[in-house]
């Protein structure tokens, strides 16, 4: 397993028991400057990637989503630049039942 999959992993450690706490803005930072952001709000949760200076790669994307606490189907962010600031952004529709978290 590749050194940034290892750190997607760890830094969603947790999210299950911040989400349950609806509208609560949860944030993780990883030392190599990816930071990660959600937040739970009626059945959407947004999920942020971002980096200072270069967009979070794709394999990142993907192993974030594969690590929620919750099933959810392979979604394309949309990408943004605010200088330095580099996101991929998108909204997850999540159901009662998956807010459980299994």
């Amino acid at each position: 397993m590749r050194t940034q999959e290892k750190r997607a992993i760890e830094m969603t450690g947790g999210f299950a028991e911040d989400l349950a706490e609806a509208g609560k803005k949860i944030i993780r930072k990883l030392s190599h400057g990816l930071r990660i952001e959600m937040a739970y709000i009626n059945t959407v949760v947004y999920l942020t990637l971002t980096r200072d200076n270069t967009f979070p790669s794709m394999q990142e994307w993907e192993t974030v989503l594969k690590r929620l606490p919750f099933a959810t189907e392979k979604v394309t962010p949309s990408a943004d630049q605010t200088s330095p600031r580099h996101t991929l952004t998108a909204r997850l529709p999540i159901t009662a039942e998956q807010m459980k978290f299994q």
